[in-house]
């Protein structure tokens, strides 16, 4: 068995030759010994805590180093014969004398006095500077002798009193050595203890990091190759959130991402930080799966991809401010960048479920694998409680996929212990393909939100517009004060395919390479045209797509001309042969939208 180490700090030069002596006589120890007292002893067992297992001190310096260190210590404690012999020392030199000493000489001295019914004065000290001014009070009473401790007795010397050193025997220091022995196997014991525990939950996924009240780890379970990155971040979220509450928050770390949940405990007086970090069995974007944390859903509605100064219809949002007090599914319709997903980031945000997790499953993006663990492994999200989900574009799933989603809905708690949000297009009848929009709407009691697509909110536009350009100006260094006019105009008689995504886009553009205080139209019709060819080169395929409706190729083929003729209307009406009413017809007349009230 490995030797234990023990550092030995000795108050005065003769103590050291005893314990070095003492020591021999244990083959299990291995003993270095250095003279030190007080701070200095101090400094000494800072300075190689890490070269030993436990330090052997005595009296004050040994309650230093507890306070200062995180050492175990083993006291060298003064016993009644150890104050006895320099009792019997001093009375040989003179009747009167006082004991002057730290709290470990200072009991046991009282405590032989009252028994012997001494005579004598009894100083507790707890710093040289203490000591001082007690032995210049003795000298000025005409007390000429002193019984002390190390610190007491040089400052006695210097004072010009007699003074007598309180030894510590051969039996106290073999009796600290065995103390120092036996806790270091204690030690070890709980630590071959604590080894085995991290080394089972390195067998799982999941983590725990404990901190005491000062930020240092206390325990951990993680692996090591993890353990210093994820303490180092943790400790960066201790000093950004130091509440005593339960958080629930995410942390990315060498290619992983955790779901963390922190929480306090409280042993013996103090406070502990408890931190359980469980690897994210989905947690790649690409996968079509991404899970969010309250601070991050709402990062990204004040100010992200969803969020910003682009908003939705007053209607909407008295609709998900009802909604979000609720627990009933809600099913939100829309087309594609109309803001589906900032709806349903919104209800969770208003939510109560709003301080748990919020995962998105994105159905056209998520592959059979990750639908095969959604749906069987055992660590799926969806087997958890208390979770938000929004399973987005669910027209887009696969119709056997869907049929195997709709017998999990059926026969899992997954609508009971969650909150569930659903995103779809639907057609020009108001309708979806999928056997799941239909089995929600008919047979899932639920909640309906229908969002009109841009082109339909024509009056919003100058409003929006301006906001939006706004907080660009701050984000870009801008200073655009406005839109023309015309430049207005056009924006407003853009159909926007891409509703709110694209208009973002557009707008950024706008602000971005602006010259001028006020847009202008030139500029607005060079962006769009731009906007349109890549509406063109990327959707080109989509537009001759013989399933889709006829109006819907009809009315993009217009709008192709449309932009390619620069938005003149007289134009793109000639070229297609029809009037310049049928036209803006086209370009402003929106699908018809089937809702539904809540049942």
């Amino acid at each position: 068995m490995e030797k234990i180490k023990i550092l030995g700090i000795a108050p005065y030069e003769s103590m050291k030759a005893a314990m070095e002596q003492a020591a021999a006589k244990h083959e299990e120890c291995e003993l270095s010994v250095y003279v030190g007292d007080l701070d200095e002893g101090v400094r000494i067992a800072s300075s190689l805590s890490s070269q030993y297992d436990i330090v052997v001190s005595r009296g004050g310096t040994a309650e230093l180093i507890r306070e200062h260190t995180d050492m175990p210590v083993a006291e060298i404690r003064i016993s009644i014969y150890d104050i006895l012999a320099a009792i019997r020392l001093a009375q040989r030199c003179s009747d009167k004398f006082a004991i002057v000493g730290f709290p470990n000489i200072v009991s046991v001295s009282r405590m032989v006095c009252e028994l012997l019914k001494y005579d004598t004065q009894v100083i507790a000290i707890h710093s040289e500077d203490e000591a001082k001014t007690a032995l210049l009070g003795l000298k000025q009473k005409g007390c000429s002798m002193v019984i002390c401790d190390a610190v007491a007795h040089t400052s006695a010397l210097r004072a010009g009193l007699n003074s007598i050193l309180v030894a510590s025997g051969e039996y106290a220091i073999e009796t600290a050595l065995n103390e120092a022995a036996a806790q270091c196997k204690s030690i070890r014991k709980v630590k071959e203890q604590n080894r085995l525990l991290s080394m089972a939950f390195a067998e799982v996924d999941q983590y725990i990091f404990i901190f005491d009240s000062e930020n240092r780890l206390r325990h951990c379970t993680c692996a090591a190759t993890k353990e210093e990155a994820l303490t180092k971040l943790l400790r960066q979220e201790l000093k950004a959130n130091p509440s005593e509450g339960v958080r629930k928050f995410f942390l990315n770390c060498m290619g992983d991402r955790y779901a963390c949940r922190s929480s306090r405990i409280g042993l013996d007086g103090e406070s502990y930080a408890c931190f359980t970090l469980k690897r994210e069995l989905l947690a790649h974007i690409e996968s079509g799966v991404r899970s969010y944390s309250p601070e991050e859903v709402q990062a990204s509605i004040l100010d992200g991809a969803y969020g910003g100064n682009i908003k939705l219809p007053a209607s909407c949002m008295e609709n998900i401010d009802a909604y979000a007090k609720t627990t009933m599914p809600v099913i939100i319709t829309g087309e594609e960048g109309s803001g589906k997903e900032y709806a349903a980031r919104l209800i969770y945000s208003l939510s109560a479920q709003r301080g748990n997790l919020f995962y998105v499953i994105d159905a056209k993006l998520a592959s059979d694998k990750i639908w095969s663990k959604l749906l069987n492994s055992p660590e799926s999200p969806l087997n958890g409680k208390n979770q938000v989900f929004l399973f987005a574009d669910i027209d887009m799933m696969p119709q056997e996929r869907q049929k195997k989603f709709i017998s999990f809905l059926e026969d899992s708690n997954l609508r009971k212990g969650n909150r569930l949000i659903f995103t779809c297009r639907l057609n020009e009848s108001g309708e979806s393909e999928g056997m799941l929009y239909r089995h929600l709407y008919n047979k899932v009691p639920s909640l309906s939100l229908a969002i009109p697509p841009l082109r339909a909110r024509h009056s919003e536009l100058p409003g929006m517009a301006s906001l939006f350009a706004g907080a660009l100006n701050s984000r870009l260094s801008k200073q655009v004060a406005g839109f023309e006019d015309d430049a207005m105009e056009l924006l407003q008689s853009f159909p926007w395919p891409g509703n709110l995504t694209q208009f973002r886009r557009v707008l950024t553009e706008l602000v971005a390479t602006s010259k001028t205080a006020y847009i202008t139209a030139d500029q607005v019709k060079k962006a769009l045209r731009e906007e349109s060819g890549k509406a063109v080169s990327s959707g080109a395929s989509q537009a001759l797509d013989l399933n889709r409706p006829l109006y819907d190729i009809t009315r993009d083929i217009a709008m192709m001309i449309l932009a390619q003729e620069n938005y003149n209307h007289s134009e793109a009406a000639n070229k297609l042969g029809i009037s310049r009413t049928t036209l803006w017809r086209m370009e402003n007349q929106s699908a018809p939208a089937k809702t539904r009230n809540a049942r």
